[in-house]
């Protein structure tokens, strides 16, 4: 598998209708707790609107935050490392804390504009099978997608490959 970058976590909402997704209109935040983390423990959202413990402690406090909270899911979103330079002159990501011991689940790969995570494959455009996360196997077809996607949506361009794993919380 190609490397991915690490790009920030962001606490989404488990129900029966969520569709798995780095885009947050499919497959709903958290916005209340996530404004309660960023108070409470001083935490910072990064240029990609994501959340960035700087330490170990900062993320276990968020860890703890999202595990008091019933159908809560920690996600942490990754870049394919060849998309990863849209925000290089803004890019904080280098102080992201990763705990290399948590266990997570990988849900697959997804096709975002690497400005607001809108997911391509949740856009119904031609030629893009969708609705679904992809195989994270199937990197070859999520990058047949971002082309795709960047020459017919170009007002939401550059597109970038994402993985989108679970922090499973114990």
């Amino acid at each position: 598998m190609q490397d991915f970058k690490p790009i920030g976590f962001h606490i989404r909402i488990n129900d029966e209708e969520a569709r798995h997704s780095a885009d947050c209109m499919e497959w709903d935040c958290d916005d209340l707790l996530i404004e309660q983390v960023i108070k409470e423990i001083d935490i910072q959202e990064n240029c990609y609107q994501l959340l960035q413990p700087e330490n170990a402690e900062t993320y276990a406090k968020l860890v703890s935050m999202v595990q008091a909270n019933e159908n809560r899911s920690l996600i942490l979103l990754s870049i394919l490392e060849e998309d990863s330079g849209y925000f290089k002159e803004h890019d904080t990501t280098e102080k992201l804390y990763i705990d290399t011991n948590a266990d997570v689940q990988v849900l697959g790969l997804d096709v975002c504009d690497v400005n607001g995570l809108f997911s391509a494959l949740f856009m119904q455009l031609k030629g893009i099978e969708g609705e679904r996360l992809l195989e994270k196997d199937n990197l070859e077809l999520a990058n047949k997608y971002k082309l795709l996607a960047n020459s017919l949506v170009p007002e939401h361009s550059p597109f970038g490959v994402m993985l989108v794993k679970e922090i499973l919380i114990k």
